[in-house]
């Protein structure tokens, strides 16, 4: 057992596979840092009733900004909007707010 692992060619066998056109990294450049933004001004989603259109739920997202960094094996990201649910009010027959527009930050 000690002489196989005394001799390199045994360990090292069909271990080692050449690359084509390998060129060496640059040491002033981060190859591992990625970075992706999305950006979206306003965004509704409407619940629909019938085929008339009556709406009975409107989702509304404003200055939705998504970003995220991924440098090695981490990622960060981070998220900001502002939401609003309106509803139907049959009663009223108006729209309501479910939830008041609502700006928040996620990281």
């Amino acid at each position: 057992m000690l002489k196989q692992l005394s001799n390199p060619t045994a360990v090292a066998s069909g271990s080692y596979i050449p690359r084509a056109n390998f060129k060496p990294m640059d040491p002033f450049f981060d190859y591992s840092i990625h970075t992706m933004s999305l950006q979206v001004e306003h965004l509704t989603f409407e619940i629909l009733k019938n085929s008339f259109g009556v709406k009975i739920l409107q989702f509304k997202v404003d200055n939705l900004f998504l970003k995220q960094i991924k440098k090695l094996h981490n990622s960060v990201i981070a998220v900001k909007a502002t939401i609003a649910v309106d509803y139907f009010n049959k009663r009223k027959i108006t729209y309501e707010p479910l939830l008041e527009p609502w700006e928040f930050t996620l990281k």
